[in-house]
């Protein structure tokens, strides 16, 4: 299963400990460089997000960062798009991986192999940890429903042309 990172340049601290759990774990990841919402020009924010709908789902005006942070998450789905991509994980740069997470990824593919229909598949929300439990104990998989921020996650290609289809502009829900 294709692996990716997203981890914006003025953070290299990151991008060594995400590479340094990578070798450990024996995994190819890729790098995907954060878009740094901060740095973007006022007109390309405004362009890139539905403030009003941002506002009525999440009750705050987005915050640069978010908008970056979302759209570097929408590069990825763009590129399993255009490049035909069936599925593939997704990380943020700061979220530590179990010694298990190999085994947790190719159960997700079996478990996205098993249906065509959009799937994504939450390993550690936003802030958490991929952790799936004492080493005998079974994966178990469920359909996110409703999300907006994750910070490790399984999608197949249907679910990001859907997802880029749904939240462009963004606004985090339907």
């Amino acid at each position: 299963m294709r692996a990716f990172y997203i981890n914006l340049d003025r953070r290299p601290e990151r991008r060594a400990f995400m590479e340094r759990q990578f070798e450990r774990l024996g995994l190819e990841c890729e790098r995907v460089e954060g878009g740094d919402g901060r740095a973007m020009p006022e007109a390309e924010r405004e362009k890139a997000v539905s403030r009003f709908r941002w506002w009525c789902a999440r009750g705050y005006r987005a915050r640069d960062g978010e908008i970056g942070c979302a759209l570097s998450h929408q590069s990825v789905y763009r590129r399993m798009v255009a490049e035909k991509i069936p599925f593939a994980c997704i990380l943020e740069d700061d979220i530590e991986l179990s010694g298990r997470f190999p085994e947790m990824l190719d159960a997700a593919r079996d478990f996205l192999n098993a249906g065509a229909a959009p799937k994504v598949l939450l390993i550690a929300p936003y802030g958490g940890r991929a952790e799936p439990g004492p080493a005998d104990a079974p994966f178990s998989f469920s359909q996110v429903r409703d999300a907006s921020a994750a910070s490790a996650y399984v999608l197949n290609a249907e679910a990001a042309g859907r997802l880029l289809e749904v939240n462009t502009p963004l606004h985090t829900r339907q």
